[in-house]
């Protein structure tokens, strides 16, 4: 297994979250055209629905692909633990419920970039880690059939 690179990380989370901006800025539309309330208050409902639409589509999405967001589809990584490789409904909960708020995301880079390392806060909280699907099959072909899927050998 091989730890997904802060670039793949990165860009799988813009994807995720350019699609809940894009629909959840959609269903904020008639909050704008009808201005009932005051601007602060609508661009303020706005953000919150689309925190809602970020984990309503990633949670489910991460829990029936075991441990892939859409971003991860496209990029070729998943979340695992590190122990049995399967990431539980808690962990997924835990990583999206901060992952959607954009002062953790900032937090969770900056950490990364000074700790040097491709293991988020976030992975650290819940004992997992970040593969490079693509790149561990490609590993894993070139193996003995002795040293395939153990990595510790």
């Amino acid at each position: 297994m091989e730890i997904a690179r802060f670039n793949k990380r990165v860009f799988s989370y813009l994807v995720d979250f350019l699609i809940s901006i894009g629909i959840g800025a959609g269903c904020s539309v008639p909050l704008f055209m009808f201005a009932v309330l005051p601007w602060y208050f609508s661009m303020m409902i706005s953000f919150l629905i689309c925190y809602v639409v970020y984990l309503l589509i990633n949670v489910p999405v991460m829990y029936f692909s075991k441990g892939r967001s859409f971003g991860a589809f496209i990029f070729g990584i998943k979340t695992v633990t590190k122990e049995n490789g399967t990431i539980s409904s808690r962990n997924i909960w835990v990583k999206q419920l901060y992952l959607g708020l954009i002062p953790f995301v900032v937090a969770n880079a900056i950490y990364m970039l000074v700790v040097h390392t491709e293991q988020t806060l976030f992975d650290r909280i819940t004992n997992t880690i970040v593969i490079d699907i693509k790149n561990s099959e490609t590993l894993n072909d070139t193996l003995p059939e002795s040293e395939k899927d153990n990595p510790e050998a």
